[in-house]
């Protein structure tokens, strides 16, 4: 049965953080496997602040081809709403490939599967694509503290109605310390 959703035809930017940590299970040469706990926090001006817990396997390669490195990386998680009284939950599978360049410009593309439970009817089964251009800034001794930032464009979509779509430039930048 349709229902429909109140915020469907309206407008809102939101603000998205998190804090993650990857641990390496298992790297083969050029091929990884990773386990990585997170806590996000999202907020927009329509909702309060929002608080999930999440958890994913990364397994992702590269292969070094002169001057460019091409890269790619497989993400299964789970997440759940840290917040009282919110039963919020979700399972997503994304994929990230790109091209890192020797200057440390990278092209990338992005795409994520969701289902969720408890977002309402729009949101219980999605696609966001992303396609960005990004930098990486080394700072530090031995380039091990970085900071990359993104810019690119998105579109998310519902599989469940067909009338939800929304696009949009999206700007992020992260840190490795």
């Amino acid at each position: 049965m349709y229902k429909e959703d109140k915020f469907l035809n309206e407008k809102n930017i939101s603000t998205d953080a998190s804090i993650y940590y990857k641990l390496k299970l298992f790297e083969d040469k050029d091929f990884v496997i990773s386990a990585q706990p997170k806590i996000l926090m999202s907020k927009s001006k329509k909702f309060k602040e929002d608080f999930l817990g999440e958890i994913s396997l990364l397994m992702g390669m590269s292969k070094n081809i002169r001057p460019v490195t091409i890269f790619n990386q497989n993400i299964f998680s789970f997440g759940h709403s840290i917040n009282i009284g919110s039963k919020k939950m979700y399972y997503n599978f994304s994929t990230c490939e790109g091209i890192k360049f020797k200057n440390s410009i990278m092209l990338t593309s992005f795409t994520k599967y969701h289902t969720r439970q408890n977002y309402g009817y729009v949101y219980d089964s999605s696609v966001y694509e992303q396609l960005g251009i990004a930098k990486i800034i080394n700072f530090g001794k031995e380039n091990r503290n970085l900071l990359t930032a993104q810019i690119g464009y998105f579109g998310d979509r519902s599989f469940s109605n067909k009338k939800y779509k929304i696009s949009g430039i999206s700007f992020s930048a992260w840190l490795d310390v």
